[in-house]
C-alpha cells in the first residue's frame, strides 16, 4: 500500500511536469492571431511587455466602451511621449499597436482586434470551467442543483479571487496555472473581469432574486427544524442531451429567465431538463410553473405604457419587499410585474395556498379575490356534453346490435358488410377551431361507459404535471393554445389513460405541437384507442340518416330528403347528425410518444404502400393475361 501511494504521487507529479503553463499557451494564441505583426522583431521580454499592455486594454474594455476609449487614448499619448524620448523598436511597435487599436475603436464599422483575440482565449476556458463545474456539482448532488447553489460565474469568480481556480479544471486538462508569470497574472485579472461581467445583474433581476430567495426559504425551511438553506438558490442547472448519443451540454437559468422564456431548448440537442433542487420539487416548482403561466397570460398588465419588465422606478424598488398590496392602494403606484409577483407570493404564503396553485386548470388561486383575474386559466379546457348539445334536436335512436357491435370496437369503421356511419351515434365530432384542440370520448354501450378517461399535460424539462382532468364518455375536452402560451409546445406531452381496470390504462402519449392547434384538427377516443381526425371542408350528407326519420331515399333525391327533414324538424339548419363532418387521419400508437405529424406521415405511407400494391397487382394481372377482356382465353382472345 505504501508503494502504491508513492506511485500515485509520482504519476501526479509527472503529469504536472508535462502540463503546459498557461502563459505559454497565451503566447502561442497571440502569435497565431492578427496581433502577431506587432510582436515582430521584439525580444521575449519586449513581447511580454506588449502582451501585458494588451491585457490591460482588454480588461478596461470589458468594463465598458468609455473605459476602453479612455485607456487607449491615455496609453497612446504616453507611447507618443515615450517614442520621442527613445525611438526603439519596442516603442515603435507599442505605438503602432495603440494607434491601430484606437482607430478601430473610432471606426464604428470595425471591431477591436485585441479585444476579439484576448476574449477568444478567455471565453472558451470560462465555458470549459463551467461545464466541468456543472457536471461535478450534479454528480455530487444526486443529479440536482444544490439548494444553496450560488451560480457558476459566482463560484468561479470566488475561485479566481482566492487563487484556487486550478482545482476547477478537469483532471485530464493539460494546462497549468503558472501563477508566478506576469502574463498569467494579467490573464487572471482579465478572467476576473469577464466573470464579474457575466455575474452582473440589473436592479430588476437583483430584486427578483432577493424576493424569490426569501419566498423559497419560507417554503422549504420548516419552523423548529434546522434550515435547509440560508440563501436559497434562484439559479438552476440545465442539462441538454440527445436521445441517441451521450453528448451533453450544461447551462444555468435564473428564476427571472425561467419565467420570461417559453423554452430553454438548445437547437443542437433533442431534449433538456431543469435540475431543480430536490427540496423544490413539491412546492417551489409547481409555484414557478403557475407563476410562469400567469405572467405570460397577463403580460398586458405588466407592460403598461409600452414599458418593459425591467423598467421599475426607484419608488417601486423600495416597496418591493414590503406589503405592496397595501402600498398600491395607499399611494396609487402603477402596477408592475414585480409588484404583482410580490402580491402573489405574499398572499399564497400567508394563506397556505402554495400547494393548490396548479389545481383545476392551473388557476392562480391567490388572485381570486384580487381585481386581477387569472385570465383564461379556468378555460384551459372546456367540457361539452354531447347528449345535450349535438343531439338536442334529434329523437332518441334505438341501439341495434350492429350499432352496439361497431361502437364497442377500437376500429374506426365497421366491416364493409355491416357498414354504418357511427359519427354522432357513438363517435362524436370534436369542435374544430383555430387555437384549440378538442378530443371527444365515444360511447361503447358497454361496461367501459362506467369509467372515465384521464388527460394530463406534462412539462418534460421540469418533470411536472401541469394539469389533470377526467371526463366520462360522450363528452369533449378542449385544450387552448393561449392557456399554454407560457410554454413551448415541444416541452409538453399530453397523456391519455383509461381508468377501466380491465383494459390497458395508458392509451396515448401525444407530443404537443403547434400544428395540433391549427384549424381543422381534433381527436376522438373510440373505446381504448385515440384517433386524430380532420374536418371535412364540405360535409357529406348521409342519406341513410334521413331514412331513420321517414325521409326515404328510394323515392327521393338528396335535395328532396333535405327538404323533408327540414319540414319534419322545423329547421333550415340541419344538425351535424345528418352529415359526415370528419374523417380519420389515423390511430395514435399505444406504445410510443407520437405527434400529429407522425400519424399523418404514417397514414400517407400506408396509402402509398396500398396504391403501390394495387399497381403491382395490375401489372401482374396484365402480364398473366387477366383482366384484358370478357373472354377466358389468353389476352382475352
Amino acid at each position: 500500500m505504501k508503494y502504491l501511494f508513492i506511485l500515485i504521487i509520482l504519476i501526479l507529479k509527472s503529469f504536472y511536469l508535462y502540463a503546459t503553463p498557461i502563459s505559454d499557451n497565451i503566447r502561442d494564441h497571440i502569435y497565431s492571431s492578427q496581433l502577431l505583426p506587432y510582436h515582430s522583431n521584439l525580444s521575449d521580454q519586449e513581447s511580454e511587455q506588449l502582451i501585458l499592455r494588451q491585457f490591460q486594454i482588454v480588461q478596461e474594455c470589458v468594463l465598458g466602451e468609455g473605459y476602453c476609449e479612455h485607456a487607449l487614448y491615455s496609453l497612446k499619448t504616453s507611447a507618443e511621449i515615450a517614442i520621442r524620448q527613445n525611438d526603439s523598436v519596442a516603442n515603435q511597435q507599442m505605438l503602432l499597436f495603440l494607434q491601430d487599436a484606437y482607430a478601430e475603436l473610432e471606426d464604428e464599422q470595425s471591431y477591436l482586434t485585441v479585444f476579439e483575440v484576448m476574449i477568444g482565449f478567455v471565453q472558451p476556458r470560462v465555458e470549459l470551467l463551467r461545464q466541468h463545474l456543472f457536471k461535478t456539482v450534479l454528480t455530487q448532488n444526486a443529479q440536482a442543483t444544490p439548494i444553496d447553489f450560488a451560480g457558476s460565474y459566482s463560484l468561479l469568480l470566488r475561485a479566481v479571487t482566492n487563487g484556487s481556480i486550478q482545482s476547477f479544471y478537469p483532471s485530464q486538462n493539460d494546462e497549468v496555472i503558472d501563477s508566478g508569470s506576469p502574463i498569467t497574472a494579467a490573464y487572471l485579472n482579465l478572467l476576473k473581469a469577464v466573470l464579474t461581467k457575466h455575474n452582473e445583474k440589473s436592479n430588476f433581476s437583483h430584486q427578483m432574486d432577493e424576493l424569490m430567495a426569501t419566498s423559497f426559504s419560507s417554503m422549504v425551511n420548516r419552523e423548529g427544524y434546522i434550515p435547509r438553506c440560508q440563501q436559497c438558490t434562484t439559479k438552476f442547472i440545465v442539462e441538454h442531451y440527445n436521445d441517441r448519443s451521450r453528448d451533453k451540454l450544461y447551462d444555468e437559468v435564473d428564476v427571472t429567465s425561467f419565467i420570461a422564456k417559453k423554452t430553454l431548448r438548445n437547437a443542437m440537442f433533442d431534449n433538456y431538463r431543469i435540475a431543480f433542487p430536490h427540496y423544490y420539487v413539491s412546492e417551489v416548482v409547481p409555484f414557478l410553473l403557475g407563476l410562469k403561466t400567469f405572467a405570460h397570460e397577463n403580460v398586458a398588465k405588466f407592460l403598461k405604457n409600452n414599458r418593459n419588465l425591467g423598467s421599475i422606478n426607484e419608488t417601486q424598488r423600495v416597496l418591493i419587499l414590503k406589503e405592496v398590496r397595501a402600498a398600491i392602494k395607499k399611494k396609487g403606484i402603477e402596477l408592475s410585474f414585480s409588484s404583482i409577483v410580490n402580491m402573489t407570493f405574499r398572499y399564497l404564503t400567508a394563506t397556505g395556498q402554495i400547494e393548490s396553485i396548479l389545481s383545476s386548470g392551473v388557476k392562480l388561486n391567490a388572485l381570486r379575490s384580487d381585481p386581477f383575474k387569472a385570465g383564461s386559466h379556468n378555460k384551459i379546457f372546456a367540457v361539452n356534453i354531447f347528449t345535450n348539445v349535438v343531439l338536442k334536436k334529434i329523437p332518441r335512436v334505438l341501439t341495434g346490435e350492429v350499432l352496439r357491435f361497431g361502437c364497442g370496437r377500437d376500429q374506426w369503421r365497421l366491416p364493409a358488410a355491416l357498414y354504418m356511419l357511427l359519427e354522432d351515434k357513438c363517435v362524436f365530432t370534436p369542435s374544430f377551431s383555430s387555437g384549440s384542440f378538442s378530443i371527444t370520448t365515444s360511447t361503447t354501450f358497454s361496461a367501459q361507459d362506467q369509467y372515465d378517461y384521464q388527460f394530463s399535460v406534462y412539462h418534460k424539462p421540469t418533470n411536472t404535471t401541469l394539469l389533470t382532468k377526467s371526463i366520462p364518455s360522450k363528452q369533449e375536452i378542449t385544450f387552448y393554445r393561449s392557456a399554454l402560451g407560457a410554454f413551448s409546445p415541444e416541452d409538453l406531452v399530453l397523456y391519455i389513460s383509461n381508468t377501466n381496470p380491465e383494459v390497458r390504462s395508458d392509451i396515448a402519449a401525444i407530443q404537443i405541437s403547434n400544428k395540433l392547434f391549427r384549424y381543422g384538427y381534433g381527436g376522438v377516443i373510440k373505446n381504448n384507442t385515440v384517433y386524430f381526425v380532420k374536418k371535412l371542408l364540405t360535409p357529406e350528407f348521409n342519406r341513410f340518416r334521413a331514412e331513420e326519420f321517414g325521409c326515404t331515399l328510394v323515392s327521393r333525391t338528396e335535395e328532396q330528403q333535405i327538404d323533408c327533414l327540414q319540414t319534419k324538424l322545423e329547421t333550415y339548419d340541419l344538425p351535424d347528425y345528418f352529415y359526415k363532418n370528419m374523417e380519420s387521419i389515423g390511430p395514435v400508437p399505444h406504445d410510443t410518444q407520437t405527434t400529429l405529424e407522425d400519424v399523418i406521415e404514417a397514414e400517407d405511407n400506408r396509402q402509398k404502400e396500398a396504391e403501390k400494391k394495387v399497381i403491382e397487382q395490375s401489372i401482374a394481372n396484365a402480364l398473366s393475361g387477366h383482366g384484358w377482356g370478357p373472354s377466358g382465353g389468353l389476352y382475352g382472345l
